[in-house]
């Protein structure tokens, strides 16, 4: 909004953790989707699976490759233009492209990321529920893993509308002046939102004092 030139150096590193943010979200859903998997398809070996250690490592992986990523990006940066570093820009994604193959990485990334994420939690909810009818029991464990999945599904779903701010911005640049705003507000912060808020109210602890609570100012 305000025009305000940085170095081009802090604008990758801006643009490096922003994007890792936004990126593991997916990753860690999928994480939780295999560990709900485990813990209904091979409940004798989630003790041993699905320890802290190996979640603390998956999660640190996660990170690895988001790094890994963006160090090559930067190596094209520099094998393309070194001088491109020492420059003062505004600080967009745009401004960061200074070689096709960027372009081209960003969005295999994106599309291997939300892609196999999808294959994940589609997988591990059908095996879940394939589990859930032979026990023959909606109210079974089994049945909770599956709707916990679904709920993965639709943090998916949140993610992915982030994406549509860039359609936004390319389509109504000049009739909305506050549009990078907008779309901030409603396609990254709503989203991240609603997913603690929705995990809240299905916890059983969490749902009672927010009743003890509210009934205080209601009575």
């Amino acid at each position: 909004m305000y025009l305000v030139y940085v170095p081009v150096p802090f604008c990758f590193i801006l643009y490096a953790i922003s994007s890792s943010v936004f990126r593991a979200t997916p990753h860690n859903l999928a994480a939780m989707a295999l560990e709900r998997y485990v813990a209904i398809c091979y409940p004798l070996r989630h003790a041993e699976l699905c320890t802290t250690k190996r979640a603390n490592i998956t999660y640190a992986s996660i990170w690895v490759l988001l790094i890994v990523l963006h160090g090559g990006e930067l190596i094209i940066m520099l094998q393309t233009s070194v001088t491109n570093l020492y420059r003062y820009a505004i600080c967009k994604n745009d401004t960061l492209l200074v070689n096709p193959i960027q372009n081209i990485i960003r969005t295999l990334s994106f599309i291997l990321c939300f892609g196999l994420v999808g294959i994940i939690i589609i997988f591990t909810y059908v095996r879940i529920m394939m589990v859930a009818r032979k026990v023959l029991s909606q109210s079974s464990s089994a049945s909770k893993a599956g709707k916990t999945v679904i709920l993965h599904a639709f943090q998916l779903l949140l993610c992915m509308a982030s994406l549509l701010s860039t359609l936004t911005e390319t389509f109504l640049p000049k009739k909305i002046e506050y549009m990078p705003i907008t779309n901030f507000f409603f396609f990254t912060c709503v989203p991240r939102f609603l997913s603690p808020v929705i995990y809240g109210i299905r916890d059983k602890e969490l749902r009672k004092h927010m009743k003890m609570s509210l009934g205080k100012y209601f009575k």
